[in-house]
């Protein structure tokens, strides 16, 4: 039965027969369980090299092997009774106490007095504790280790070190060796902070005799103890051997192929692999290099396993680069909100190949126009350069969002451009953090950087960096990031070129020219489904900052059968104000719209295919230098995705939702801290409501529509800035009401503690509230007060403004909107309405003006 049921459900769809579809689905599950277990490793600092690979539980065995072989591990340990090995360790294991002490500076700080004291109260804590719990211990033995950053970081990374004895200097030496085998990044001029020191004490239990353990009894199996059957190893059938567990006496030696069989498991020993029984038991297995994988067949087509598992791979790159972005950036924006992006493109065309799925989905269209615009403007490159580039109207965004390309090559041919982007929280201009609502021409916004060389065959262009260090606000922290992007473009060309060496780069490449077909048979086919005519919706953004007229986005929509048309033309005219969008940015939130509605579509270029849109010369959605553009990516982007809502919303509203909060709620706050005698500059956004659809009320406090972003962590920012968070919360009756209410916005107030800074606003929806959706009512408008020596002052609309000085005590407070709601209030369930006001999501009164609520 099972079989049939997998020929029919997926062996036949892929042309496949049982034995190739149950192959298929093991190896995109080892597939996808070898990508989780490499970035989670990446993310905790190490590298899966380093380790064996222990396969415990019934299933851990079946498929350790080839994990470890996709991971670059050479060894897996396969205990005497994997089934039950959580259950012995919590019976046999030694006991184990954990200890971390908080620090918090300088490691140079730090003398070998004071660690050793911290070091040495862990021991003798847990020694009582231990004593205290009257448990037969031999011996104690303790770990120590160091949670080091370098200043401006949000993550640690952990460092064994030693105690008594603990040197500041060879700690610094291991820490920064660690750090550039792990991301390729050397940070010698920065400052590393000790955050923790963590202690590890051990109690060693009496040995339990492990051997005496492999010989307990267990039930037979029937059947003789070896035997022959065939079994299908990567492709084909072999004359295995199948022995049983508990015939296998320390000592023995196993050459694949084999099948080891006993009551918790089934552990296979594929063909070149070795596995020898240690003296406790435990199955060494020492795994062989990958099979060649079969790939394309002679008609050149391509099998199922290899689509899977070689664009799972491909993204799983972009992903891993995302993460070491993350992981070694200064930004707190960067390295809390996920405001960055990598990925892959085509070394021709400058096409998306893959895209990391841990950054904005804002760039999915934005970094190919970037990567498109270095193939086009610089024809000099060579193999080792890096170039840098933020200019808006060389295919970017803001200012803020910096960009470098790599030239990626493969056996010395050029083979594909590795590109990323980071939000630089400063860029230079008039105000911190670059978001100047009274900017009138893109100088006044920051440092314009046209497409030019970081790295000249591999060596770094020292010039270039001066002049970027010599125009900024905070140097050292926009050189961290600097560092962060240079180290993810080197770990992505590291693990791109194991890639291609592993699948070979035929079968690459016809599997990129594979997705591309499938990306935009998709796309066509999703646009098919909707109704064939004419849509138009108009959004109004509050202002653009210095004229109070509203700034009409006018989206007109044309579907025809598998092709849809975008058409802006008949928005507002180019604005004085910093919320004109360079195309680029409106290209890009069409294809980042269009992804919402239809989110199953892989990313990739041929996605795009099926997508029109009209180049809007003449409005404020084409800007032309020198136009100031701060605004378009985090701003007018998510306007003009609500405008595309409205009018797709009207054809498939089952698909659609209300508006959401549709902004980024931009926040920048810069100055000097007093105590610390340096420069900062912090820039937040928030999160709002999401409207309201026909499954459900809309989520509360959701990112931007412009992607995956957060709120930094309060706890983060208070570390980093001279700030208190005086209050987070959500902000009540703020959703709109509807048979499916919308999100709530959220309500926070931060106050400065010391020296005096500089405030910025560049938000919206501070005008009108996100649109409700078949009956359903607008969410809350956003709203800002600003606290300067007692007196509130408000930017304009509650959203725009510039130039509040403030001074220790003052603060700001902001409220974002909520989401839209989703058809009539009167149609909301009684019950729902109960359970809003038990939350206190909103009052009596509040329910029953919306609701026409009766207790």
């Amino acid at each position: 039965h099972v079989v049939a049921c997998m020929e029919e459900s997926i062996g036949r769809p892929l042309g496949l027969d049982a034995e190739h579809c149950a192959a298929a689905i093991l190896a995109v599950a080892n597939n996808q369980m070898s990508n989780a277990a490499r970035m989670i490793s990446v993310e905790k600092g190490h590298g899966p090299r380093e380790f064996a690979l222990f396969a415990f539980g019934g299933a851990g065995p079946l498929h350790a092997t080839e994990i470890a072989r996709e991971l670059g591990v050479s060894k897996v340990i396969v205990p005497r009774y994997p089934g039950i090995t959580s259950a012995m360790g919590c019976l046999l294991a030694d006991v184990r106490h954990d200890y971390v002490h908080s620090l918090h500076r300088p490691l140079s700080e730090i003398n070998s007095k004071e660690a050793d004291a911290v070091c040495g109260q862990h021991l003798a804590t847990g020694r009582r504790l231990i004593e205290r719990e009257g448990v037969d211990v031999t011996a104690i033995d303790v770990f120590h280790e160091a949670d080091l950053l370098f200043r401006g970081q949000s993550h640690v990374f952990r460092v064994p070190v030693v105690s008594p004895g603990f040197d500041s200097g060879q700690v610094r030496a291991k820490f920064e060796r660690l750090y550039r085998e792990q991301f390729d990044i050397e940070l010698p001029q920065m400052t590393a902070v000790l955050v923790s020191l963590r202690s590890t004490v051990i109690g060693r239990r009496p040995a339990v005799g492990a051997v005496a353990l492999a010989a307990t009894a267990e039930p037979n199996m029937t059947g003789p103890s070896t035997a022959h059957r065939p079994v299908w190893f990567h492709g084909e059938w072999f004359d295995t051997s199948i022995l049983r567990r508990e015939d296998l006496h320390p000592g023995t030696v196993i050459v694949g192929p084999a099948i080891v069989e006993q009551i918790d498991t089934t552990i296979p020993i594929e063909p070149g692999c070795r596995a020898e029984v240690d003296a406790y038991g435990n199955l060494i297995v020492s795994v062989a290099p990958a099979m060649e994988m079969a790939s394309t067949g002679g008609d050149g087509s391509l099998d199922a396993v290899t689509l899977a598992v070689i664009q799972n791979g491909l993204n799983q790159i972009a992903s891993e680069m995302d993460l070491v972005h993350q992981k070694t950036s200064f930004s707190p924006v960067i390295s809390e909100a996920f405001d960055r992006s990598n990925g892959i493109y085509d070394c021709q065309s400058g096409r998306i190949i893959a895209q990391g799925e841990l950054g904005l989905p804002i760039f999915l269209g934005v970094m190919q126009s970037t990567t498109e615009a270095v193939i086009r403007h610089r024809n000099d490159l060579e193999q080792g350069d890096v170039v840098i580039v933020n200019d808006p109207y060389l295919g970017g965004t803001h200012l803020m969002d910096v960009k470098m390309v790599k030239h990626f090559f493969y056996r010395d041919r050029l083979w594909a451009y590795l590109s990323n982007t980071g939000h630089w929280s400063d860029t230079g201009g008039m105000v911190p953090g670059g978001f100047c609502a009274s900017a009138t021409e893109v100088h006044q916004e920051g440092l314009r950087l046209p497409p030019v060389k970081r790295l000249r065959r591999g060596e770094l262009c020292h010039d270039i960096v001066d002049i970027i260090m010599h125009n900024i606000r905070v140097p050292e922290e926009r050189m961290g990031d600097m560092h962060a992007q240079l180290g993810a473009l080197s770990i992505g060309e590291r693990r791109l070129t194991a890639f291609l060496d592993k699948y070979g780069e035929q079968s690459v490449l016809a599997v990129i020219a594979e997705m591309r077909r499938r990306s935009e048979q998709m796309m066509r086919a999703n646009i098919a489904a909707i109704p064939d005519g004419d849509y138009r919706f108009e959004s109004c953004m509050d202002s653009d900052g210095i004229d109070d007229d509203l700034l009409r986005i006018d989206a007109k929509v044309r579907v025809d059968g598998s092709d849809i048309y975008f058409d802006f033309s008949g928005s507002s005219p180019p604005c004085r104000g910093p919320l004109n969008s360079v195309w680029a940015t409106t290209l890009g939130s069409v294809y980042c719209a269009m992804k919402h509605v239809f989110p199953a579509v892989p990313i990739h270029s041929g996605c795009f295919a099926p997508i029109h849109v009209n180049e809007p010369r003449g409005t404020f959605l084409y800007a032309e230098y020198p136009r100031p553009v701060a605004g378009c990516a985090a701003e007018t982007s998510q306007r003009i995705m609500e405008a595309i809502f409205g009018a797709l919303g009207q054809a498939i509203p089952e698909r659609l939702f209300a508006g959401p909060a549709g902004t980024s709620g931009n926040f920048a706050l810069g100055g000097r801290d007093s105590e610390r005698q340096s420069n900062f500059v912090m820039y937040i956004f928030s999160g709002g409501g999401y409207g309201g659809w026909l499954g459900g009320d809309g989520v509360s406090n959701g990112c931007s529509t412009i992607g995956i972003s957060k709120t930094q962590p309060a706890e983060v920012l208070e570390q980093h800035f001279p700030v208190l968070f005086e209050e987070y919360a959500l902000r009540e009756n703020s959703a709109g009401a509807g048979r499916h209410r919308g999100g709530f916005g959220v309500s926070y107030r931060i106050k400065l503690l010391r020296g005096e800074a500089t405030a910025s606003f560049m938000m919206d929806h501070g005008r009108t509230g996100p649109f409700g959706m078949l009956g359903g009512r607008d969410g809350a408008m956003n709203d800002v007060e600003v606290s300067v020596g007692g007196r509130i002052q408000r930017p304009a609309y509650g959203s725009k403004g510039d130039g509040f000085e403030l001074s220790a005590g003052d603060w700001v407070q902001v409220r974002t909107p909520g989401g839209g709601g989703y058809g009539d209030p009167g149609s909301r369930s009684h019950e729902l309405i109960q359970r809003d006001l038990k939350c206190g999501y909103f009052d009596e009164e509040r329910a029953k003006s919306d609701y026409n609520y009766r207790p």
